[in-house]
């Protein structure tokens, strides 16, 4: 090495190791904002896969239940009904406790008629239309009718919708037998629906007895958001 390059040397040499450390640096910072970039980007595929698969999987999930419904109301077609029409929902009107159906209008359907799922009593018609009809749900505080506690023995009883999506059933005699749990079902006494459809069970009693009342909460099988196909039957 000649004088200039001892003289220089150790001046420019730590520099130069500075700046190569500091290139090294700079690159190794960019690799990893690189890296980084790709790991959201990776981080945002995987999120999207995994939504789109919990979406895919809840659609498979309601299809299952739609055809669980459908081969329990099969079963129900052994109910003793003179007339049991196919229906389809095909609006819903939730403030006022309502959905409107079509039906084959060859066939016939009634004011009164009962219409049902695989879970149970959905409402019954209120009017129709052709080949519509306008379903008065059991949730409506405007619904009435008889009921049967499936007990033993046997209690009769009125019941009637809320808006709480429950029912109450009362003018239940000899009643202190009854307890949560106990199924729920159309009347042996109606001229229009026909009985033994399942409607709830009883979730809780309601006695007032400084009023001489005997009421109980009803918790009701059909979730009537989900109601997609339905059953018109009548006596």
């Amino acid at each position: 090495m000649d004088y200039p390059s001892r003289i220089i040397g150790p001046v420019v040499l730590p520099l130069s190791q500075a700046i190569r450390g500091g290139l090294d640096q700079i690159n190794a910072s960019f690799q990893g904002f690189t890296q980084s970039r790709a790991l959201v980007s990776e981080n945002q595929r995987l999120r999207a896969q995994m939504q789109a698969n919990s979406q895919y999987n809840e659609v498979i999930r309601n299809l299952e239940e739609r055809i669980n419904v459908l081969r329990r109301m099969n079963r129900l077609q052994a109910l003793e009904a003179r007339r049991k029409v196919p229906a389809e929902v095909v609006a819903y009107d939730v403030r006022q406790h309502r959905i409107q159906i079509i039906f084959d209008g060859s066939q016939p359907v009634k004011a009164g008629d009962a219409v049902i799922n695989g879970d149970g009593l959905v409402g019954r018609i209120d009017s129709i239309s052709g080949s519509r009809a306008y379903v008065l749900l059991a949730t409506s505080p405007a619904f009435r009718m008889g009921a049967m506690v499936m007990s033993q023995p046997p209690v009769a009883g009125l019941i009637r919708g809320s808006t709480s999506g429950r029912m109450t059933l009362g003018n239940a005699e000899s009643a202190t037998h009854l307890k949560p749990g106990d199924q729920v079902t159309t009347s042996t006494f109606s001229e229009t629906i026909p009985p033994y459809i399942p409607i709830g069970r009883i979730e809780q009693r309601l006695s007032q007895p400084e009023f001489g009342i005997e009421e109980f909460r009803v918790r009701l099988n059909v979730q009537m958001a989900h109601v997609r196909e339905v059953l018109v039957v009548g006596q």
